[in-house]
């Protein structure tokens, strides 16, 4: 797969700025310095912070599987490209402060129809937060189903 366009980003982000999920959980997209990632970022809010006081695991999931479909789009150049995750697995290292800004970096591993992508997860200290693997199928004018 080719490496984006500026024009590409340009457009999912513009695409991205459109979603209510993404806005209602404060996410926004970062543009790549690398042009094989997808960076996403938001802030640990109270709202979205469990009972211990700290960033809820859904957060953390939404912004590993949010990064993982930006990568997808971003890989194949197309920011129409319809994706779909079928696949999220997490690992959570340690938890995300309230009040900290969390960074997902994902990068496409392999596929074109059926998409692996590895996600990490870092607070604004540097701190690992979680790591992810998502699967996602991209349906792509060669893709039947």
């Amino acid at each position: 797969m080719q490496p984006p366009q500026d024009a590409t980003v340009d457009e999912v982000i513009r695409l991205f700025s459109t979603s209510a999920f993404r806005t209602t959980m404060g996410m926004r997209i970062l543009r790549p310095d690398n042009p094989i990632e997808a960076i996403v970022e938001c802030e640990v809010s109270p709202a979205f912070s469990n009972t211990q006081g700290v960033a809820h695991g859904g957060l953390i999931s939404g912004l590993v599987d949010t990064a993982a479909g930006v990568a997808v789009k971003l890989a194949a150049g197309d920011a129409d490209l319809p994706v779909a995750t079928v696949s999220l697995t997490i690992n959570y290292h340690r938890p995300g402060r309230v009040g900290s800004t969390l960074r997902a970096v994902a990068k496409r591993i392999s596929g074109t129809g059926t998409v692996c992508c590895g996600i990490e997860v870092h607070d604004d200290q540097g701190d690992h937060i979680a790591t992810g693997i998502a699967t996602l199928r991209a349906k792509t004018r060669a893709t039947k189903t």
